[in-house]
């Protein structure tokens, strides 16, 4: 939205002239009387009726009878303004229908005040509460914090259940949340984006302390975390979990559906291109019994995150 046409704005406390199309002006300014904030109201009502109708209330190149016919039609209807294009349109909300009626009101001191019209319902389905917001975000960065001190092989397994068990909406709410550190809409998270975020919303972190958990998010050393590794760091998949799900996670690393090793790990990253570390990948199955992981100790591994 853009401002427009200020070579028309005034002191409303020193000019008494009258400026601006008929159209749009309230009834105390066609009867020759002072611009206010109640005056601005009354506009503001008719450019949200046009927005919405696509139609003006009132229309009439002349300001005189235009102020007749909105003063009869006020007094003919016990005070009220009838909006028939607004009334009748069933494409508009009620809640805009009712912050509309209340600006373009023929008294101005009937009108709906700036600051409650910024307290209407109709607006305040937009806002987002910034302690929403913020406990949102801070719950992001627990689960990234988890996530980075998870070994190569749950971070993996969380990347594959991440793909399973988000559905559409959940993704949506994701990607809000992944613009927060993706503030210029690149499309991945560097370094510099993760620390401006910690540092607003964790300033208790230290340098240190959160360059080691960026080396545990990016896990490939890419020096980039894409919306997948995202959803993967900030998944809570436990809720969504079902029994076909484990298994489906457990299938896609096992060799014959039976146990996953080493070399059937390794050959499904291969398969998604992915560039992990070797050194951690044998560091991991030499702590694991025989190198070997059946479902039930898949289950344990993943459930114990």
């Amino acid at each position: 939205m853009k401002l427009i046409d200020f070579g028309l704005a005034i002191d409303e406390e020193e000019n008494y002239n009258i400026m601006g199309s008929p159209n749009y002006m309230s009834p105390e300014i066609m009867n020759e009387g002072k611009y206010s904030f109640e005056s601005d109201m009354w506009s503001l009502g008719i450019i949200l009726h046009f927005c919405a109708t696509s139609k003006l209330p009132f229309e009439n190149s002349n300001k005189y009878d235009l102020y007749d016919s909105i003063k009869k039609e006020n007094s003919e209807n016990n005070g009220e303004l009838l909006l028939p294009a607004l009334n009748n349109n069933k494409h508009v909300s009620k809640e805009l229908k009712d912050l509309i009626k209340k600006m373009i009101v023929f008294k101005p001191s009937n009108r709906i005040r700036i600051v409650d019209a910024f307290e209407h319902e109709f607006l305040k389905q937009f806002e987002q509460p910034e302690e929403k917001s913020t406990n949102n975000i801070l719950e992001v960065l627990k689960s990234i914090f988890k996530f980075s001190e998870m070994n190569i092989f749950q971070k993996n397994v969380y990347f594959y259940l991440a793909k399973i068990c988000k559905t559409e909406e959940e993704n949506k709410e994701e990607k809000s949340l992944f613009d927060v550190f993706d503030s210029s809409f690149k499309g991945y998270i560097v370094y510099l984006d993760f620390e401006k975020v910690v540092n607003k919303y964790k300033p208790n972190i230290n340098e240190v302390m959160l360059k080691q958990i960026w080396k545990g998010l990016d896990y490939n050393n890419s020096r980039s975390i894409q919306y997948s590794d995202f959803l993967a760091a900030t998944l809570n998949f436990l809720q969504f979990m079902t029994v076909d799900k484990f298994k489906s996670g457990f299938n896609y690393f096992a060799r014959d559906n039976t146990f996953i090793n080493m070399d059937s790990f390794v050959e499904t990253l291969m398969t998604t291109n992915l560039k992990v570390n070797e050194e951690d990948i044998v560091r991991f199955f030499n702590s694991v019994e025989k190198g070997t992981i059946y479902y039930e100790d898949f289950k344990r591994l993943i459930q114990s995150n």
